[in-house]
């Protein structure tokens, strides 16, 4: 049966978002921060809209900015935490 509200869609696209930050998690553990701050900024357009609505949203945007700011960017990474948007990737 066709789910008219939308909300089995939503529920998939939240558990991609999960799955996803786990997967940045365990490339940022190995000291893979390039693919981690790639999965994360995936993770950032899978979250649906609107975004900063999501505690997920922090998670995400704080994972970005520390991984950017140990990557030696700190101007970067206070942008994307100020600003509630990750940064594109380089």
């Amino acid at each position: 049966m066709a789910d008219p509200t939308g909300e089995h869609l939503e529920f998939d696209r939240l558990d991609l978002v999960e799955r996803l930050c786990r997967a940045a998690r365990e490339q940022a553990e190995k000291g893979d921060r390039s693919s981690a701050l790639v999965t994360y900024l995936e993770a950032w357009e899978e979250l649906p809209e609107p975004k900063e609505s999501w505690e997920m949203s922090t998670q995400i945007l704080s994972s970005v900015g520390d991984l950017v700011r140990t990557g030696g960017d700190l101007s970067r990474a206070l942008e994307a935490v100020g600003r509630g948007k990750p940064p594109q990737a380089r």
